[in-house]
């Protein structure tokens, strides 16, 4: 977590680098200045246009950022400045922030955004270090409900925050395969079809616990991604 970096530069498509240190600048997307990125495109499709966001975002100013991946090759690093990776707050004691799948256990809670929607799959949620994993149809069709899958999927614009639960993490050959659930249940049970059925909680200020669930957006832009994602498919 980077503190009171100062931003040296607004790029064309609404981003900003910033100054991490002597010589170090990380790049800052434009989704990843605000946890409801959809909110901004659906009124102008694009940061640019935005007045408030050129408001916001100026050279000079400081901002708290938190690297989400270094591409040590190309000598780039990627940070994001979204407040519900920044904040560091946990809700609970399985809320944990996924760097590694190797560390990734059932029942555990984390928060990542949503960085590629499969029409007849489901939806990848990625978190820290390039690890990622889906919320797949049918588990959104179960948990939530209805048949439409694009009415399912219109509920995770891309780059939006969204809190999810793991079901399940396996390694298959060299790739693993994370899979994930939008409903969050008791610290102490295990997401399973039977349980998953139940109704998703909301926290003390109201606010559901299923990550952040939007009325269908306008024009949806691709995602500045550290690394190309393949379309992978998870089992359940």
């Amino acid at each position: 977590l980077y503190r009171d970096v100062p931003i040296i530069s607004v790029l064309d498509n609404g981003g900003v680098l910033v100054a991490l240190g002597e010589n170090v600048n990380a790049l800052v997307p434009p989704l990843h200045l605000y946890d409801c990125a959809s909110a901004i495109l659906a009124k102008h499709n694009n940061f640019v246009k935005n007045r408030e966001h050129a408001r916001r975002f100026v050279v000079g100013k400081k901002i708290t950022v938190r690297c989400l991946s270094v591409d040590v090759e190309n000598h780039r690093c990627f940070c994001s400045h979204k407040p519900s990776l920044t904040s560091n707050t946990h809700k609970s004691e399985r809320e944990v922030d996924l760097m590694e799948y190797a560390d990734c256990k059932v029942g555990d809670v984390s928060t990542g955004y949503v960085t590629r929607i499969l029409p007849r799959k489901g939806v990848l949620v990625t978190f820290y270090n390039n690890v990622y994993g889906m919320i797949s149809i049918k588990t959104l069709q179960r948990e939530i409900g209805g048949d439409g899958t694009e009415d399912l999927l219109q509920g995770y614009p891309m780059g939006d925050v969204v809190r999810v639960q793991i079901r399940s993490c396996v390694k298959k050959g060299e790739k693993w395969l994370l899979a994930l659930s939008p409903t969050i249940l008791a610290t102490d049970s295990k997401p399973t079809p039977q349980d998953a059925t139940t109704a998703p909680e909301k926290d003390d200020n109201g606010v559901p616990a299923v990550g952040t669930v939007l009325p269908p957006k306008g024009k949806i832009i691709q995602m500045v991604s550290s690394t190309e994602q393949q379309e992978e498919t998870q089992s359940e």
